[in-house]
């Protein structure tokens, strides 16, 4: 039964941990409507890189830094995307300066975060890269995503992770070369934490059975006057503290469930 209990108790220690354990998750696709704005959650920051009033799309509030951001190394300063299919907001903020990647591996860094929480990561372009079916190399906790696009169709490119520390660093490129048509070029970046989901069925089983057995351990009978030891639990040496009219009070450095009526196992 003990046995049975720890294998429950790991169950569910296991379930509750197992999104923690996951690695990133990436989703990249064309974008068609302000619905492609990820805001599942609840915004951390929204950038863009031009120089002008905040602007919001889908309910994600894009503030301007004027350029490269300062968590941002290995970019430089790119010329205006040009969108006008889409709506009023979308098409300013794909239309506003881009960055793009000089480094080998450049990198944004994310700050302020907090362990075990998920995040998502978004990037926004109005023209990735600069052929069709180039490689675009993104890298969050050392688990890289080939993001292949389609040129001058604007995308998009989700990455969802959970955090190890406060900071995360996402990486582009591939660290060997930054030469064209393969460097990152965009207008726009957010990160949105998630909301924490709803433990499961089997999570909550799990993990009231670990504590039904945890109580079963710790309320077990004290014996009776005579009672002969059946565990290991109590082995070794204590200090009776308190003895009367036969029944046993206390001994110091074992549980009550341990003393017996001479004090000895």
């Amino acid at each position: 039964m003990r046995n049975m209990i720890l294998v429950l108790g790991a169950a569910g220690f296991l379930a509750i941990s197992g999104a923690a354990m996951a690695g990133p998750s990436y989703t990249a696709g064309v974008i068609t409507s302000d619905a492609d704005v990820y805001d599942s959650g609840t915004e951390v920051f929204g950038d863009y890189f031009g120089n002008g009033s905040a602007i919001t799309v889908n309910g994600v509030t894009f503030t301007s830094t004027n350029g490269i951001p300062a968590n941002a190394s290995g970019f430089s300063n790119g010329s205006n995307g040009s969108v006008s299919s889409l709506s009023s907001s979308l098409n300013a903020l794909l239309s506003s300066p881009t960055i793009y990647q000089t480094g080998v591996s450049s990198t944004i860094s994310l700050s302020g975060l907090a362990s075990g929480v998920t995040y998502n990561f978004e990037i926004l372009m109005d023209v990735p890269f600069n052929n069709t079916g180039t490689n675009g190399y993104v890298t969050i906790q050392g688990d890289t995503f080939n993001w292949i696009t389609t040129q001058g169709t604007p995308s998009f490119l989700d990455a969802s992770f959970t955090a190890t520390g406060s900071t995360e660093t996402v990486t582009f490129g591939n660290g060997i070369s930054s030469n064209q048509p393969d460097r990152a070029q965009f207008e726009a970046v957010s990160l949105i934490q998630e909301p924490v989901p709803e433990p499961g069925s089997m999570t909550i089983l799990a993990t009231g059975l670990a504590c039904l057995g945890w109580v079963r351990l710790r309320c077990r009978r004290v014996p009776e006057p005579g009672d002969r030891f059946r565990g290991s639990a109590c082995s070794g040496s204590g200090q009776r503290v308190g003895h009367k009219f036969g029944t046993v009070i206390a001994e110091r450095g074992k549980p009550a469930a341990c003393v017996y009526d001479n004090g000895t196992n």
